[in-house]
């Protein structure tokens, strides 16, 4: 770790400030072990003020960027010019994992360089604003993401109903011009209203189909886009397969076949093997014909 830039350049930085304020800098972000302590929790364990280190945070960080080194410049410039490459935004977990799967940064040395950078800000959970937990550069033009995120909004609520990617970027492109289907995502993954699902659908959060809480809208979900007769064990295992069961979680099959039982949605087709109802209505009718 102490051979890596990002460790080097701050620990150089580091030893410029008193012996409180580098512990305190270490602290307030969770520099050695990612579990960044909140200015109360400092204070207490200082025996000063929350309001003291803040203070003693943006002195340190102010002294710090005074004295930059050419590798602490040159991390920086490493973060800015990626969320300049993605289209000057992005997901703060998003930019935390790609620093960590490419320069082996943990989320507490991340968190301290984006704080202290002089060319991006961040802003986490305000209620305020359509956007949370962003990264981007201080230059961003908001107004063009408003168009965008407007657009989606609008579709959404005139479509009522889950929209494709592939329908999404097109409306998008007719209305902006041509973007990316990268940047188009790292504008919406922001969003405090706007979600994708495992299938790349997107709608609102609130959305059974977008964010299902419950075993029912798992198994609708994936007996939508598999589009067949699954044993309801089967269905179990593409649940935890699509991602849908959560970190480190498995669907109980049992379960499984409880839910599938208790909802009209679904039809028992077999020994244990179901199907949407709207498909076997589909069947149905064209049987008649």
């Amino acid at each position: 770790m102490k051979d890596n830039i990002f460790y080097s350049a701050l620990e150089e930085s580091l030893t410029s400030l008193p012996d409180r304020s580098k512990s305190i800098i270490r602290q307030r972000f969770g520099i050695d072990d990612n579990e960044a302590k909140t200015l109360d929790a400092i204070g207490k364990e200082n025996n000063i003020t929350r309001e003291r280190v803040r203070q003693l945070v943006n002195v340190s960080i102010y002294q710090i960027n005074e004295s930059k080194s050419k590798d602490y410049e040159r991390v920086q410039k490493i973060i800015t010019d990626y969320i300049d490459s993605v289209g000057g935004i992005i997901f703060q977990e998003r930019l935390l994992r790609y620093m960590s799967n490419n320069y082996s940064v943990n989320a507490g040395i991340c968190n301290f360089y984006i704080h202290a950078s002089e060319y991006v800000n961040s802003i986490q959970n305000n209620s305020k604003k359509p956007f949370s937990f962003a990264v981007f550069k201080k230059d961003f033009d908001f107004k063009k993401w408003n168009y965008v995120h407007d657009i989606v909004e609008k579709m959404l609520i005139k479509n009522d109903s889950v929209i494709s990617f592939k329908d999404l970027k097109k409306e998008i492109n007719n209305e902006v011009g041509d973007l990316s289907s990268d940047r188009i995502k790292e504008y919406l993954y922001i969003s405090r209203s706007v979600m994708n699902n495992p299938f790349d659908e997107w709608g609102f959060k609130n959305w059974g189909e977008i964010n299902p809480r419950g075993v029912r809208d798992k198994v609708f979900l994936v007996l939508k886009h598999t589009d067949k007769t699954m044993h309801f064990r089967e269905i179990a295992k593409a649940i935890d397969e699509c991602g849908l069961s959560g970190h480190n979680k498995s669907t109980h099959p049992q379960t499984v076949h409880n839910e599938l039982i208790k909802d009209e949605r679904f039809v028992l087709v077999g020994r244990g093997a179901y199907e949407l109802a709207s498909k076997n209505k589909i069947r149905s009718s064209k049987c008649c014909k």
